[in-house]
């Protein structure tokens, strides 16, 4: 018995020691993957080159209103953005975590990596959301070694796909690439669509009278079911709160993902921007 107790207690140790090492899986590859695709941006696409009012010319009356009034023209072309979420609401499971979340957004190539920061009854939980050369996924660890989930697939391709263009406003230098096509609906919407290795996916910008994007509405994004499958369901991804950033840049400080469910919509993420950096 003594031995038996003994052996428990060197385990439940090494468990200890183990969550108290900042190392980890997820993180590292977050960090390798940022690392390989920011070298990669820095050398292409327009470096050093500026955003004129010619080349959004041919841009839908919607988004022409959007890119003047948030400041864009005159400023260096984007190459990536990073966005650092802290303290998010993340519904899962029926239950709400805290979380902090940093996203990498590219426009070379419609890569996507953005990091879950967070823990759950005190032991730490990690999740990866990307989409690299055209490959989407979503991983979460729990405990730095137990897989919670591990999704890939063509649904999470383009749902993940799907996301960086939601997201695209805040870099739109996304909608000069050859792989995004623009629409004009009305003066305040536009449609925009994606397509890289094979995958289409589409949405509707939405812009208010003062001229900000409010809204991203889209039917291409899986929602994950209970049983471990995906469906297609309503997606809402909201733009709220803009003020100037240290880029002299309109941004929207407050964002939400919504899921428009027929009993209603569910908010599983809704969180405030802390910081934002651009790669030019």
């Amino acid at each position: 018995m003594a031995i038996a107790i003994g052996i428990v207690l060197v385990f439940i140790g090494g468990i200890v020691i183990f969550e108290s090492v900042p190392y980890s899986p997820l993180k590292a590859q977050f960090q390798a993957d940022v690392d390989r695709l920011t070298d990669m941006e820095n050398t292409m696409f327009g470096r050093y080159e500026v955003i004129t009012e010619s080349d959004f010319a041919d841009a839908p009356e919607a988004l022409q209103r959007y890119i003047g009034n948030a400041g864009f023209i005159g400023t260096p072309k984007i190459l990536y953005t990073k966005t650092f979420f802290q303290d998010v609401e993340l519904e899962m499971d029926g239950k709400t975590l805290r979380i902090d979340y940093t996203v990498y957004n590219f426009v070379m190539k419609p890569d996507r990596i953005a990091l879950i920061e967070s823990s759950m009854y005190g032991i730490p939980f990690d999740g990866y959301d990307y989409i690299i050369d055209g490959q989407g996924g979503m991983k979460g660890l729990f405990g730095k070694v137990f897989t919670v989930f591990n999704q890939t697939g063509y649904m999470m391709d383009k749902a993940q796909l799907v996301t960086l263009l939601a997201e695209s406003p805040l870099f739109p230098t996304l909608w000069l690439t050859d792989y995004v096509t623009l629409e004009h609906i009305d003066v305040n919407r536009a449609r925009a669509t994606i397509t890289y290795q094979g995958i289409t996916a589409s949405g509707i910008f939405t812009m208010n009278e003062a001229g900000e994007v409010t809204t991203f509405f889209t039917k291409d994004r899986a929602m994950t079911t209970p049983d471990g499958g995906m469906e297609y369901v309503p997606w809402t991804g909201v733009f709220e709160d803009y003020k100037e950033n240290d880029s002299g840049i309109l941004f929207p400080y407050h964002m939400k993902a919504i899921w428009n469910l027929p009993d209603g919509d569910l908010v599983y993420f809704d969180g405030d921007v802390s910081h934002v950096e651009y790669g030019n």
